[in-house]
Formats: structure tokens, sequence, C-alpha cells
């Protein structure tokens, strides 16, 4: 995915010099996050350490901060959501099936001719930090949608029935 604003690193040349790079991008400068239907402001914050791996390839630590406003799915109102994840990263050339380092917890990130699409990367580890079902914590004041606890309390109040409870007593006879 190339377009204007994707900024392209050399991984060799980066890893080669123990480069880190730091980058800092508002919500609206990452159109993927609105195509998963996130709103569009907040911001991402990411940090990548390359570095020479092991076995000669090329990788990187990244770590990734921010915050996004999402849309609570318990009372259908907007709420800021942290944002906090980090990668072990090592680039495989684009279509090569080099396995990542499943025994460092590596995973294997593709990329063409050594070029990076920073861009690309940060969508996609922020959409990884994003929660499956985004909603306030369950004590959150003002979510009218706390239906943890009026499930509870309906159990209470209705008597449980108990279809076996006479089995008992009718094999004793």
């Amino acid at each position: 995915m190339s377009g204007s604003g994707h900024e392209q690193l050399d991984v060799n040349t980066l890893a080669a010099e123990r480069q880190v790079v730091r980058r800092h991008y508002r919500a609206p400068e990452l159109p993927r996050l609105a195509e998963a239907g996130l709103d569009g402001t907040g911001w991402v914050d990411v940090v990548l350490r390359f570095s020479a791996v092991g076995d000669g390839r090329v990788g990187c630590d990244l770590a990734l901060s921010g915050s996004l406003t999402l849309q609570c799915q318990r009372c259908l109102q907007p709420y800021e959501q942290a944002l906090a994840g980090s990668s072990r990263l090592v680039f495989v050339e684009d279509g090569s099936d080099e396995p990542g380092g499943e025994a460092d917890e590596t995973e294997a990130y593709p990329v063409k001719a050594g070029w990076l699409d920073l861009m690309e990367l940060v969508e996609e580890e922020a959409l990884l930090a994003v929660p499956l079902v985004a909603r306030h914590e369950p004590d959150a004041e003002g979510c009218g949608g706390d239906h943890e606890h009026v499930a509870d309390d309906r159990a209470e109040e209705e008597p449980r029935q108990r279809p076996f409870a006479g089995l008992k007593d009718l094999l004793k006879s």
C-alpha cells in the first residue's frame, strides 16, 4: 500500500547503523484506522529500534503508544482508549515463506526489496492494539449499559427451576 504520506525506510541501512526511529502520527494521518470505523481523533507514537538478527536478517523492536477515541459498544458513547503495545519483528522479503523466530517470539514482517512502509506498519500495530470490543471500564461513570450487574440482579429475583430436583425422591419409592 503505497501512497502519499507513506514513508519508506531502508531496513538494512537502519539495522547496520543500529538506528532508532521515532514518529508521532495524528489519527487522521492513518487512513486504515478510519476504514476500521474509528472516528479519526487521537494520536499514535511509535519507536523502532533496528538491529541485525543473529541469522543475518534484519529486525526491530517496536513500541507503540497512543490514545484513540472509540465508541463504547455498551452505551454507544465515545470514550478515550489508551493504546500500548510492543513487538519484535524480523523483516522478510515480501512473498517469501521464511518463518519468523518462533523461539524468541518474533514476528515475520514482509518488506519489498528491503524497504519498509512505516505508515502501513504503524497502522497494523495500532489496529492490533485496539480492543476487539470497544467499551468503557465496567465501573465507568455515565456508561448506561452496565449489563453484567443487571443480569446478576435478575438471576437473584427469578426462582431457579430445577427440573430434576424431585427425581431423587421418586427413585427412593
